[in-house]
Order: structure tokens, then C-alpha cells, then sequence
């Protein structure tokens, strides 16, 4: 990547990314489309640290890019879902699409099973209400995000899916549901003594 877009994709500098597609019309065309590529894109970059205007430039003129995987196999939204940019998760998906939701990276996991790992509950409505689809989904090792969010240890996380989706009786398929070593939810969380945890899934099969 040219040493100056990478700064300013890194700072944020919009008006130094204008100046760059003065001289250049195509550089932000000058990527891989649609593979897992050796470097992160611009777009992996903003994104990542939270650049909004700058992703938001970068989305209209190269769309593309939102649907590129870095060599760690992450797209745009799964950086933005990981780190908590929800202004950026709603950029992408409106600007391109909710098919980014169902990007995958090296584990089969998803946008929103990067943000059930890392606790991100406003994240987690977000997609939820955009693509409820994703949150039934499983990684490669047939995880849910349940899984995953009792694999962070946060109650808040558990307890926020088992309201939300409960509400649409998606809530015992996944608490039912065995990954692929034959643990469900439960067993996880018996397995790391988190003990509020259990109880909350108790209380709700128990319903």
C-alpha cells in the first residue's frame, strides 16, 4: 500500500486520502476483490480504528473492498463488529449490503460471532435487527454465538441474547444445540465455573 494512503487510513485524514484521488482516480481500485488478501485494504484499516468519514469515502468509491478478507480471513465488519465501531457496522451494511454478514473467516465465523466473543452488545442488536439470519448461524466447530459469548465469560453478553432471542423461541435451539466436541452453552459454562451463567441458562430452560 502507498506509504501516505496507509497514513491516512491510520489517521483518519480525509482530506489527505481527497488529495491522493486527485492525483490517482483509480487507487483505491488497486486492491484484491472478493479473496483473502496478503495485506489489510484501506477499508480493513479505517474501519478497524474507527475512522467513520473516511470508511464512508472509501465505501463510495471503492464498494468492493467491504467484501475483501485480510490474511487473517476478516472483512471490514468483522474488524468493525470486534472493535466495537457500531456508526461503522451501520455504514457498511447500508451502503453495501447485509450480505457482508454472512462473510466468513478462517473458523466459518461470522461479523456477529466476532462481537458475541468480544462482548459487544450494542453490536450484537445492531445485527441481530438488520440480519437476524446470523445470529442462528455456527462456526466451522458448530458454535453459536452463545458459545462464543460464554467462551468470553460475559453474563451481560449471555443475558442480553437469551432476552433478545428468546423473544422469537430461537433461544432453546441454540442452548440445545452441541458443538462439535458434543458441549452445549451449558456445558461450557458449567466447565468454567461461571456460575451466573448457569443459572441464568437454568432459570430459562426450566421456562
Amino acid at each position: 500500500m502507498d506509504p501516505r494512503l496507509e497514513e491516512a487510513c491510520h489517521t483518519g485524514n480525509l482530506g489527505m486520502l481527497h488529495s491522493l484521488l486527485r492525483e490517482d482516480k483509480l487507487l483505491l481500485h488497486k486492491f484484491s476483490s472478493n479473496i483473502t488478501a496478503s495485506i489489510d485494504n484501506p477499508l480493513h484499516v479505517a474501519a478497524s480504528l474507527g475512522h467513520t468519514d473516511l470508511t464512508n469515502e472509501t465505501i463510495i468509491k471503492n464498494p468492493d473492498l467491504a467484501s475483501d478478507l485480510n490474511p487473517r480471513a476478516l472483512s471490514a465488519l468483522h474488524l468493525a463488529s470486534a472493535h466495537n465501531h457500531l456508526e461503522i457496522v451501520k455504514l457498511l451494511i447500508s451502503k453495501v449490503g447485509s450480505h457482508l454478514c454472512f462473510l466468513k473467516d478462517k473458523d466459518g465465523r461470522l461479523a456477529i460471532h466476532m462481537a458475541a466473543l468480544k462482548g459487544r452488545i450494542g453490536i450484537l442488536e445492531e445485527l441481530i435487527k438488520v440480519c437476524p439470519e446470523s445470529a442462528r448461524a455456527l462456526t466451522y466447530q458448530n458454535k453459536s454465538i452463545l458459545h462464543l459469548a460464554v467462551q468470553f465469560n460475559s453474563f451481560e453478553t449471555v443475558e442480553f441474547l437469551v432476552k433478545k432471542l428468546g423473544v422469537d423461541d430461537d433461544i432453546n435451539d441454540l442452548l440445545n444445540l452441541k458443538d462439535d466436541k458434543g458441549n452445549t452453552v451449558l456445558h461450557h459454562a458449567v466447565a468454567r465455573r461461571q456460575l451466573q451463567i448457569v443459572k441464568l441458562l437454568l432459570s430459562n430452560e426450566r421456562r
